[in-house]
């Protein structure tokens, strides 16, 4: 017995992975018997469908995909964020104690006077003794001229 006709079966709730080439496989004590179908699905798109309709599988697993990539990318984002400021604020410290203090140029520069006089060092007191001070502590010479309340 062969079967010539071709018949249309709808089938719902497929999915466009399920298309492809599918055999069927019989045996039993009389004999074996096999027969390959071709299933070809046609139709709406899985957006068009009803939501129930929809494989909720594979809608929950974009979902996740784009939940990580979202995050992954904001982090990224956001590390590379608060690196730049770490970077700017360490720098602008490191700058600011290593820099020298800028002159106004609108300050008047003093100018050292370069012009001196002759010492005359005869005019000086040649007398050595008189030069010099004692240190020590209980030397009655200094305190000759020192007046004591009473």
């Amino acid at each position: 017995m062969t079967l010539r006709s071709v018949t249309r079966r709808r089938i719902p709730y497929l999915k466009w992975s399920d298309a492809g080439s599918y055999q069927c496989v019989a045996i039993n004590k009389l004999g074996r018997h096999s027969k390959s179908y071709c299933l070809t699905v046609v139709g709406e798109t899985a957006a068009s469908t009803e939501p129930s309709k929809v494989d909720s599988k594979s809608s929950a697993g974009t979902v996740v995909v784009w939940h990580v990539v979202v995050s992954l990318v904001s982090g990224i984002i956001i590390g590379i964020l608060f690196s730049y400021i770490v970077f700017v604020l360490y720098s602008r410290r490191r700058w600011c104690r290593n820099r020298k203090p800028e002159r106004n140029p609108d300050d008047p520069k003093t100018e050292a006077d370069t012009t001196y006089q002759a010492l005359d060092l005869t005019k000086m007191n040649t007398n050595l003794e008189n030069n010099y001070q004692s240190l020590q502590v209980n030397d009655a010479s200094n305190y000759e001229n020192v007046t004591w309340p009473h």
